[in-house]
């Protein structure tokens, strides 16, 4: 069985870096208690998760606690411009067309995150901001993904 392609360390590092910018800059130096990050198919868990170690360095994310899940596809609604997260085959929650756009999914995007036990951001709340912030290293990344 052929195994799997993964991500340079180096790349890995740019994406997972990029999330924790983001979630450091929005935390305004509270603490950050939980992380769960969104992982794309080519992305080993183990790598993500010592890229996250090295790089976790802001007082805000000293000791929180990460989880990885699978990525889910972002789906965007022809008809009513809903973005939301979904398999492919999914309709629309806001108006039930079935006209979607899958958009492109960064290999490490960040699900969810809470500051002292409550949330402040989840699901694509805070996608769009961690991937603008990945966005400027995204021509280092551009295989497919």
């Amino acid at each position: 069985m052929p195994e799997r392609a993964t991500r340079s360390v180096h790349d890995l590092q740019l994406w997972v870096g990029a999330c924790v910018r983001a979630i450091a800059d929005a935390a305004r130096g509270r603490h950050v208690g939980s992380v769960v990050l969104g992982l794309g198919r080519d992305v080993d868990p183990a790598r993500a998760l010592a890229a996250w170690m090295a790089l976790a360095d802001d007082p805000a994310l000293v000791g929180a606690s990460l989880r990885c899940v699978p990525n889910t596809h972002v789906l965007v609604c022809l008809d009513c411009r809903h973005e939301y997260q979904g398999g492919r085959l999914a309709r629309c929650p806001s108006c039930g067309s079935s006209a979607l756009a899958v958009a492109p999914t960064p290999p490490v995007t960040v699900i969810e995150w809470a500051v002292a036990g409550a949330p402040i951001g989840e699901g694509t709340v805070n996608r769009p901001r961690a991937q603008d912030e990945s966005a400027r290293g995204r021509t280092l990344a551009r295989d497919g993904s």
